[in-house]
């Protein structure tokens, strides 16, 4: 395999050069795992200083730990560019007998929190002259993997974090409402067909905030249906409502009707102790063929034109969720 612009130096000499240029103990990280299969790099741990632990209030007994990542792709580590991206990521995660698990749940002041966030196009590195770039400017490894630590614990300082804890709490609010409007359509469309959807956004919400799927059903109100999470996002359960009945010759599904006139039942008793009379419903059910058309007619909607809309909304709110999920925040 060849390297482009690494004259005479091995692969292994290459990433011990890059990984030698940061002073990783130093800078106080540890348990550092060197990367392979064509990528140049590494990830490193560091405990939080006792003040973050402090700050973001961690439970008793429970140990997390930073991570970050630093690394060069090989396909950019192939190329003939002079300048090689590298590609930065730090998260914080709860420390186990299995190695770091992503778990929010020992942690009292979220808010605090440190960022998890990714960097790329933004520093770069020489390998000829084993040098690294901020963009255009010239800068040191050690001043990398210090800015990214700072910016990974930007959330616990009180003054200079405020700017973007209130961008997070702003962007979890906004998810939350999102999620909980995406349930409330999944709850109506299977009050209405049955239909049981194989995925939540107020699960994925849950998973995005940081806490596992075991702690899902813990979390997620009881409110909701059940949802079928070994299937895919597209396809629904089998359906409770294969008997079908006819009403003034129409044939619907037997729950979709008993829904049907129930809403009718209860809009009526409604506007009975209101002592609501509406003259147009009066004009149709005094006469029985415009009875029988609105029946049919408000029932073939109520069965097919609401499922479909209901369906659609929550595919949209779904796409919203995503691209809401992927903004990045200014720091």
């Amino acid at each position: 395999m060849k390297y482009m612009n690494s004259g005479n130096m091995t692969p292994e000499e290459i990433r011990k050069q890059f990984v030698d240029s940061f002073n990783l103990e130093k800078n106080g990280f540890s348990d550092m795992t060197l990367f392979d299969q064509g990528k140049i790099g590494f990830s490193v741990k560091k405990e939080p200083a006792s003040w973050i632990k402090k700050r973001i209030g961690i439970k008793k007994g429970k140990i997390y730990i930073s991570m970050i990542w630093a690394y060069i792709r090989q396909e950019d580590f192939l190329n003939d560019y002079l300048k090689k991206p590298i590609l930065l990521r730090a998260d914080m995660g709860l420390k186990n007998e299995e190695g770091i698990e992503l778990n929010d749940s020992f942690i009292k002041r979220e808010i605090f929190k440190p960022i998890e966030f990714s960097l790329k196009n933004q520093y770069y590195y020489n390998i000829e002259k084993n040098c690294f770039y901020k963009n255009d400017k010239s800068i040191s490894a050690e001043e990398i993997i210090q800015e990214v630590y700072a910016l990974h614990i930007k959330p616990t300082k009180l003054i200079w974090g405020i700017w973007l804890r209130t961008q997070i709490r702003f962007k979890n609010i906004l998810l939350f409402i999102i999620a909980h409007f995406s349930n409330l359509l999944i709850l109506i469309l299977y009050s209405i067909t049955l239909d049981k959807y194989a995925y939540s956004l107020l699960s994925e919400y849950v998973i995005f905030r940081g806490f596992t799927k075991k702690d899902r059903d813990r979390l997620m109100p009881n409110m909701y249906p059940p949802f079928d999470y070994g299937k895919n996002a597209d396809d629904k359960t089998d359906k409770e409502h294969e008997r079908v009945i006819k009403i003034f010759g129409y044939k619907a599904s037997a729950w979709t009707i008993f829904v049907y006139c129930f809403l009718h039942l209860l809009i009526f008793t409604i506007a009975f102790l209101k002592d609501y009379k509406p003259m147009y419903l009066k004009l149709i059910l005094s006469n029985n063929f415009l009875t029988i058309n609105y029946a049919i007619f408000s029932l073939s909607i109520f069965e097919n034109f609401i499922p479909k809309m209901l369906r659609y909304l929550i595919g949209s709110v779904s796409k919203l969720f995503s691209k809401i999920s992927a903004i990045g925040l200014r720091v």
